[in-house]
């Protein structure tokens, strides 16, 4: 019996203790949320597929869940969406903003951008951001990203790199009036010959153009010409290269110029002779230009004309001649010139 009643005071002893610990023992035990502090324990956003074909029309699915802290759906959760693309397309989702479902979910599309023109370097993406909206400063934390891959469609083009122009000439030193041979078939386009892919055009440099991949050309005129060769390929490149040729052609105009007599008194007839100019086989002097000195000048075909320059009088200058400095230029049928230069003299009238 003494045994029964200590037991029974020691249970009630305990009971008491219990009941007098118990409101501060459930305080202390309560578990902290984990996860976002309002819409529970965990949010796991997906896409799917999470690769694309980057050409305007294909969509992947990107799905929000929201849970509990016991693990259970969190419906009603507003959730904001914003989309971002690598390549600086917009990119605008379905919906900017959904709300969860009694499965916690939340989802929306998006569509791939339009085909790139070229294949880029690197792989284009898309980040979507799923950001659960709540009423506590902590609910910006709770933000969810996942990627899209975006593939180019097959038969995406590389990016295009210019030609690479280039021509030859033959021969490499011409003669005037000869057949010249301007060849592109050197040119290369993404490491190929281009051949007829390209478009070519000259300028000789003689003020005429032409197109052409091969072609051939005279030039009329001896003298150094530089040949311009610009290329466009099928994808709108350009390039350009140059050359300079040198076209050779009969010697050179000399003129010479003499004049008979190179003295005498004034008004007296003296002719001026170019006959001792000379050009290169091939050519002709096509002119004769002269200046007589005294502000005069004439224009000859001929190598010859005449002239008498004016009475000097004796007593005007004391005694002294006139002096008439003479240029001659002649002009070759390619249209070369030369100087030649010579003096005539007027002498003062002598007295009677």
């Amino acid at each position: 019996m003494t045994t029964m009643v200590t037991r029974r005071l020691i249970c009630a002893a305990v009971a008491a203790a219990a009941l007098t610990a118990g409101c501060g023992l459930s305080e202390q035990d309560k578990p902290a949320l984990s996860g976002p502090s309002e819409f529970g324990q965990s949010i796991s956003v997906a896409a799917t597929p999470d690769r694309l074909s980057q050409d305007g029309v294909s969509q992947a699915r990107v799905d929000l869940t929201v849970r509990d802290a016991g693990g259970k759906p969190a419906s009603g959760v507003t959730v904001k969406w914003s989309v971002t693309s690598s390549t600086g397309v917009l990119v605008e989702p379905s919906a900017q903003q959904s709300t969860t479902d009694s499965q916690g979910r939340a989802s929306i599309f998006v569509t791939a951008p339009a085909a790139p023109a070229f294949l880029p370097s690197s792989n284009a993406k898309l980040t979507i951001t799923a950001e659960p909206v709540g009423t506590d400063a902590l609910s910006t934390l709770n933000s969810r990203t996942v990627e899209v891959l975006l593939v180019p469609p097959a038969g995406t083009l590389p990016p295009n790199r210019l030609p690479v122009a280039a021509f030859s000439i033959s021969p490499a030193i011409g003669n005037i009036n000869q057949e010249m041979r301007f060849d592109a078939s050197l040119t290369m386009d993404e490491g190929e010959p281009c051949n007829d892919l390209c478009s070519y055009q000259r300028d000789f440099g003689d003020f005429e153009t032409n197109s052409g991949r091969t072609i051939t050309k005279s030039y009329g005129r001896p003298d150094s010409y530089t040949v311009t060769l610009t290329v466009t390929d099928s994808r709108g490149g350009v390039a350009s290269t140059k050359q300079s040729l040198t076209i050779n052609g009969p010697a050179p105009p000399q003129a010479r110029l003499t004049i008979t007599p190179a003295s005498a008194v004034g008004g007296t007839t003296l002719a001026f002779n170019a006959g001792g100019s000379t050009v290169g086989i091939g050519a002709t002097i096509e002119s004769y230009v002269w200046e007589f000195g005294d502000g005069t000048t004439a224009t000859t075909t001929t190598p010859v004309t005449s002239k008498a320059y004016p009475v000097v009088p004796m007593e005007s200058l004391g005694g002294k001649q006139m002096n008439y400095p003479v240029t001659l230029t002649i002009f070759d049928n390619f249209g070369r010139s030369s100087v030649a230069t010579a003096t005539a003299t007027a002498l003062p009238t002598p007295e009677p």
